[in-house]
């Protein structure tokens, strides 16, 4: 495993934020206890999954100029609880069932830091994208065939917390997750962030499976 100099640099590079910015928002989530607090050097903690997910919320979900923003982005996104995924178009679930993500195989009632924290494992083992091989569902790796695999996506939602996670595979499959204490589509979101009196500034953020894996591969670097 790594240690925290690889993960900050898989972030910047992913991201687009700064050094100075992710190194600043891990030493946040260190203080409260989020991430796992050791040495340097031959002394100095890995990283695992848990606290790549952790700063990968911190980062993406964080509340510009919010006191506290890295540790309460996390309070607010990781136990965000699922909702049964969505395959659109309604007809196609049948062709959908042959492709298989890592979330998949959670329970029904896991939680966006559990199927974040899934994939940037499986994203670190070229394990991110698989599909079952006919009628003995063999499972086979198709990272390698864009045409097999699809591409990811995941989107974090501000003011109100939501989370999505959307695999695209085909010319017209999309399967989506959805996270959040209610489910609330795009076209109505800001409709509903104003009806509470959070305004009607919605902040989306998204990023691609290309993070998932390069986070996913940093934590997997030897120390």
């Amino acid at each position: 495993m790594a240690t925290s100099p690889a993960l900050i640099e898989a972030v910047v590079a992913m991201t687009g934020e700064t050094k100075a910015s992710v190194s600043v928002t891990l030493s946040r989530l260190r203080k409260a206890r989020l991430i796992p607090v050791g040495g340097r050097g031959l002394y100095a903690i890995p990283m695992d999954a848990e606290a790549a997910m952790r700063l990968l919320i911190a980062v993406c979900a964080a509340v510009p100029l919010e006191p506290d923003s890295a540790p309460n982005a996390v309070a607010r996104f990781e136990r965000l609880p699922s909702h049964p995924p969505s395959i659109e178009p309604e007809e196609s679930k049948k062709a959908a069932k042959s492709i298989v993500m890592p979330i998949d195989e959670l329970s029904r009632n896991h939680t966006f830091g559990q199927a974040l924290k899934r994939l940037i494992d499986a994203g670190g083992k070229d394990e991110l994208f698989t599909y079952l091989d006919g009628p003995r569902g063999r499972r086979k790796k198709g990272y390698q065939t864009p045409e097999i695999r699809g591409f990811l996506k995941i989107q974090f939602m501000l003011p109100i917390p939501q989370a999505r996670i959307e695999h695209q595979f085909g010319a017209w499959l999309r399967k989506t997750w959805v996270y959040g204490l209610e489910q609330i589509d795009f076209e109505r979101y800001n409709s509903a962030c104003r009806s509470i009196g959070l305004g009607d500034r919605g902040r989306l953020i998204s990023v691609s499976e290309a993070t998932i894996e390069e986070v996913g591969k940093a934590i997997g670097l030897v120390a």
